[in-house]
């Protein structure tokens, strides 16, 4: 079985009216779920109590791995949240932060074509975001250096905009049982600014 944990480090479609121009990160949703919602409202509190955490060296937020729902698009999503608007047993996930969605791919074309799809849909869907960054760097979580992430990155005032290809080399997918994936994330500005400054400090 696929690891997940994968996800944390990299992270498909997602969709987007086509009739609409997004000034906003809170107007771009995966699965239905935008920056700014509560989870409550989409997941039950057992399913949130056994939910795969993710905790970083700075505990601000925490991000949780939940399973699909039958009609998703998607293998898996992963979300992130301040702890401070947290109680769990107050029903009380006040704000989604961070929204990801992944799939896999073992042939890492199919890959790079629908990571190409899905950055035009977003280019024609956009008004206040630029692209900030567009390129390939090596994965972090393979020390060889032999796999590495492409990714497009779209920033506003509001928040972020990812979509990345990972591609792991042959015997590091064979040594820790991972696979390419393509990742769709949306971020709010604090959480996109923590995760690069703060998070693994």
């Amino acid at each position: 079985m696929i690891q997940l944990r994968v996800l944390f480090v990299i992270l498909l479609t997602f969709i987007i009216n086509p009739f609409l121009k997004a000034e906003n990160i809170t107007e771009f949703e995966i699965d239905g779920i935008s920056i700014g919602d509560n989870l409550f409202d989409y997941y039950s509190k057992k399913e949130i109590e056994n939910a795969r955490l993710y905790e970083y060296n700075d505990n601000k937020f925490v991000g949780l791995q939940l399973n699909t729902k039958k009609s998703s698009e998607y293998e898996v999503l992963q979300f992130h949240y301040n702890q401070i608007n947290y109680n769990l047993s107050k029903r009380k996930l006040l704000v989604v932060d961070s929204v990801i969605g992944a799939l896999f791919y073992p042939n890492i074309k199919d890959c790079y074509l629908k990571k190409d799809e899905i950055v035009a849909e977003i280019e024609n869907s956009l008004t206040n975001f630029t692209k900030d960054y567009e390129g390939t760097y090596k994965a972090s979580e393979d020390i060889t250096g032999k796999s590495t992430m492409t990714a497009v990155i779209f920033a506003s005032d509001s928040g972020e905009i990812g979509v990345t290809c990972t591609h792991y080399s042959k015997e590091f997918k064979n040594k820790k049982n991972y696979e390419n994936n393509l990742r769709v994330d949306i971020s709010s500005k604090e959480f996109s600014k923590w995760l690069k400054n703060e998070a693994y400090k």
